[in-house]
C-alpha cells in the first residue's frame, strides 16, 4: 500500500492558476432550481451544443471532437478546458445573471481548424452577460443564454470533491516511464504504474522520495504515455464503503509538475 504525506488542499483548478464518479440514474424532471455559486462549483459543465437566437444549431459546436469542452465555475473563476488553448477569467453571479470578466488564454494553434473555430465560438458566447437556468435533473443541466440570444447547453459532471464528499488532500507522485508487470488474482496479465511519493517543502524544494511501488489502480484524469516519466500533483480522496476488490482511496490528477522523455 502506498504511504503518503498529505497537505491540506488549497488550490483552484490548475488551468485557472496558469492563466492569472458514482453515476446516478437520469431523472426526467427538468424544473428550474435556484442558482447558487456553490451549485455551479460542484460540477464540471460539459458542453452539449449551442443554438443561435433563432434556435438553429451553432455549426462550430457540431461534429466529432476528440475532447468535449468543459466549463468550470469555481471561486468566482471561470475556466474552459478541452480545446486547444486554456481559457479563463473571473465572473460575477447576481441572481440568475452570470457576467464574465475579460477572458484570457494561452496562444497556441491546433489542427484541425474545427477545434479553433469551436474555441472562438465559446469565447464569443461568453463575452456578454448570461441568463442562467439550472435544471433539477440528475445529472443537472445548465443553460447559458447571452444578450444576443445565443444559448449554450451544458450537462453537469460531479467534481471529485462532490463525488467523494470532501475537499481532498494534496500529494505528489512520481510515475516511471514504463508500466511494470504486477500479477493479481483478479487481474491476470495486469500492468501497473510504478510510482513513488515525492515530498516538497513549502518553497517547492524536494525533501525526500519514497520507495518505488506498484499502483494497481489508475489515476483519474491521467493518461500514461510509455516512455514519459512524470511528476504529478494529485488530489487524494478517501472512498467511503468501496467494493471488496477496490481501493479505499482515489487519486485524481491536479497538475503535471514535471515530464521527461526516458529512452530504454
Amino acid at each position: 500500500m502506498l504511504t503518503i504525506a498529505r497537505i491540506s488542499l488549497f488550490t483552484a483548478p490548475a488551468f485557472a492558476l496558469l492563466l492569472t464518479g458514482c453515476s446516478s440514474p437520469s431523472s426526467d424532471s427538468s424544473s428550474p432550481t435556484q442558482i447558487s455559486a456553490e451549485q455551479l462549483a460542484a460540477y464540471y459543465w460539459v458542453v452539449q451544443g449551442a443554438t443561435d437566437r433563432n434556435g438553429n444549431p451553432v455549426e462550430a459546436f457540431e461534429g466529432d471532437f476528440e475532447r468535449p469542452l468543459q466549463l468550470t465555475l469555481n471561486n468566482n473563476q471561470l475556466g474552459i478546458a478541452g480545446s486547444c488553448n486554456l481559457i479563463g477569467g473571473d465572473y460575477r453571479l447576481e441572481g440568475p445573471t452570470l457576467t464574465p470578466g475579460q477572458l484570457v488564454q494561452t496562444m497556441m494553434y491546433c489542427d484541425p481548424e474545427a477545434v479553433m473555430l469551436r474555441e472562438a465560438a465559446i469565447k464569443q458566447q461568453l463575452e456578454t452577460a448570461q441568463e442562467v437556468q439550472l435544471s433539477s435533473t440528475i445529472p443537472p443541466r445548465l443553460t447559458l443564454t447571452n444578450t444576443h440570444g445565443q444559448r449554450l447547453n451544458l450537462q453537469g459532471e460531479a467534481t471529485p470533491e462532490t463525488l467523494y464528499g470532501s475537499s481532498g488532500e494534496i500529494m505528489f507522485m512520481e510515475v516511471q516511464a514504463q508500466r511494470v508487470e504486477c500479477p493479481h488474482p483478479l487481474m491476470p496479465n495486469h500492468q501497473c504504474l510504478h510510482v513513488r511519493e515525492v515530498v516538497y517543502d513549502e518553497t517547492g524544494i524536494k525533501q525526500s522520495t519514497g520507495e518505488w511501488q506498484n499502483l494497481y489502480q489508475e489515476i483519474q484524469g491521467y493518461e500514461h504515455r510509455p516512455g514519459i516519466r512524470n511528476v504529478l500533483r494529485l488530489k487524494r480522496f478517501d472512498v467511503a464503503n468501496p467494493p471488496a476488490d477496490s481501493s479505499s482511496v482515489a487519486y485524481v490528477l491536479d497538475l503535471v509538475v514535471e515530464s521527461e522523455v526516458v529512452e530504454r
